[in-house]
């Protein structure tokens, strides 16, 4: 019946996923780091509110500063949990800012979210001692981590009993 076109078939268009990619060019390349921070934490800000308006978050974040006479420097962020949380995306950007070397003076900022998730949403407690805030504070902990350390040092939590009664991350 599909071959002859008489059976009813329903067709599902394909459409791609948003892209979430913001860029700012610079008249003047800026060579000082505090006025690419300050590029840098609007970008992240429009776009926490875009995908906070679509009820996703981040998982994985991108950006991409070309440099005058060198080569692209490219700054990676991976989240444990999806977040559209600007002042977190942020200070996790500010992180790997820090610890890379720029090549020169920077003409150009692309920031994309090149993996995004839907954002968990609850309600919240009438009263303190939420277990979902402190599950959301530990992810932010993880990312701290992975933004100061890199990927490969935080692997799993592991409990030691060093004179402490508390869980040390290895």
């Amino acid at each position: 019946d599909q071959l002859l076109g008489t059976a009813q078939e329903t067709i599902v268009a394909y459409r791609p996923p948003p892209q979430f990619a913001l860029e700012w060019v610079l008249e003047y390349p800026a060579e000082g780091r505090e006025a690419i921070e300050r590029i840098l934490e609007e970008l992240v800000r429009r776009m926490a509110r875009a995908l906070a308006e679509r009820r996703e978050g981040v998982v994985r974040l991108m950006c991409r500063l070309d440099c005058a006479p060198g080569q692209p420097l490219f700054l990676q962020v991976g989240l444990f949990c999806p977040s559209a949380d600007a002042g977190h995306l942020t200070e996790l950007v500010r992180m790997q800012l820090e610890r890379a070397a720029l090549g020169g003076a920077v003409g150009r900022v692309r920031l994309e979210a090149v993996q995004t998730a839907k954002l968990e949403n609850r309600q919240g407690l009438l009263f303190a001692g939420d277990e979902h805030q402190a599950a959301g504070q530990l992810a932010q902990l993880i990312d701290r981590c992975n933004g100061r350390l890199g990927a490969r040092a935080v692997l799993e939590p592991e409990l030691t009993n060093g004179g402490f009664d508390e869980a040390l991350w290895c």
